[in-house]
Formats: C-alpha cells, sequence, structure tokens
C-alpha cells in the first residue's frame, strides 16, 4: 500500500464508479483530483492499514461508505495535521479519542470487506470532499453550538466538524455558530445568550449551554 502527497478529493458516487479501487495518482483523471511534482510516497504497513479499518468501523454505518470514507478522512486529516500521532495506529490509539477498544475488539468477518475496500481508496490518497480539514466528529443525533465548532457534514451516523479558537469577541460570532448547528438538526436549538457584545466562554458557560441542548 502507498500513501502519497497527491490527494483525490472523492464523492460517494465516484468511489462506486471507480469500483473503490484507484490506481497511481497519475493515472487517474477527473474533477477534485490534486496532484504534486515529485510525489513523495512512504509505505503503509498492514498494521497501519488495519488501524485505519479498525477506526472507520466501530466509529461508522458500516452500510455507509459515505461515511466510512469520512471517518477514515478525519483520521488522515489528523495524522497528516502535525497536532497528533505521525503514525496511523498512533493518532486512532490516542485516549478518548475514538471507540473504546478500538484497536482490541473484534471485528465481524463479514463486514470488514467493504470496510477495507474504502480504506485502500483513503491509504491510495482519496478523502471526502467536504473534509478538507475537519479532524472532529460526534454522533449525529447530537448538536452543540459552541462558536468554535463550524459543522460540515452528516454522514454514516455521525456529524462532522471544524474547530477554531474558543474565544470569540460578539454575539453575533455566538448566532452564526447557533445557526451552522441549527442546519443540520430537526429541532430547534436552545440557546441562553447573555446580554452583552463582548465575552469569552468559560468551563461553566460551555456545560450550560451543553446541559440546555441535551
Amino acid at each position: 500500500m502507498m500513501i502519497s502527497s497527491c490527494r483525490r478529493v472523492l464523492a460517494p458516487a465516484m468511489l462506486v464508479a471507480a469500483g473503490l479501487s484507484l490506481g497511481g495518482c497519475g493515472n487517474f483523471a477527473g474533477e477534485g483530483l490534486e496532484t504534486a511534482e515529485n510525489t513523495a510516497k512512504k509505505t503503509v504497513s498492514a498494521e497501519e492499514k488495519d488501524c485505519l479499518v479498525r477506526a472507520m468501523y466501530f466509529e461508522a454505518n458500516r452500510s455507509s461508505d459515505d461515511g466510512l470514507l469520512a471517518v477514515g478522512s478525519v483520521v488522515m486529516n489528523r495524522v497528516e495535521s502535525g497536532q497528533y500521532p505521525g503514525t496511523i495506529c498512533g493518532t486512532v490509539g490516542q485516549p478518548r479519542q475514538f471507540a473504546s477498544g478500538v484497536l482490541t475488539r473484534k471485528m465481524a468477518e463479514r463486514d470488514k470487506p467493504r470496510v477495507e475496500r474504502v480504506a485502500e481508496t483513503i491509504i491510495d490518497g482519496a478523502r471526502h470532499p467536504k473534509l478538507d480539514r475537519a479532524m472532529f466528529f460526534h454522533v449525529a443525533t447530537r448538536r452543540y453550538s459552541y462558536p468554535n465548532m463550524k459543522y460540515v457534514l452528516v454522514a454514516g451516523g455521525n456529524i462532522f466538524y471544524e474547530r477554531g479558537s474558543r474565544k470569540f469577541t460578539t454575539v453575533a460570532s455566538v448566532g452564526e455558530s447557533v445557526q451552522r448547528a441549527q442546519s443540520f438538526s430537526q429541532k430547534p436549538l436552545v440557546v441562553a445568550m447573555a446580554p452583552v457584545e463582548s465575552f469569552t466562554y468559560t468551563t461553566d458557560s460551555y456545560a450550560k449551554l451543553i446541559a440546555a441542548n441535551r
């Protein structure tokens, strides 16, 4: 297996059209293809692939190629970000980041082939087209309106988001965050707003916001 600095940004339909298998970077032509001269490649071991498969298997709805691709993209975004361990297994194995027992629990053999096929495309450079920078997700049944969260995708039972600074300066910033969260929600969000023009969320205010939206 090879992972390269060229990233193919694939929509789920393209995965099906490609038979969930892509060749070398220079051999695939189409929209969303990013190439780099003198592409640097490194070998991905069987162990690293297994760690990627495990994260996708236990975190996404296994009937959704879109969800599997999304979780795998988050893993690789973290690996390539410089903010997490620089290996797939190191990133997936971080405490309290992925499903409990993600590296040790047994996987059902009947479900593995599909996950492994999508993992192969990720190792070959595929990424979800809506997750260019996203490195976080949580279960899709929950919604939070923190101003530093930008929801970008719902797929495979999860909702994916980008995260910025925890600090913000205006009530308008909170309103924008609420609108983003609401756009992915089926029920109104309850947000208590302080009558001030500028403030910073504290740990206590975050806790109150979570409680209000349960």
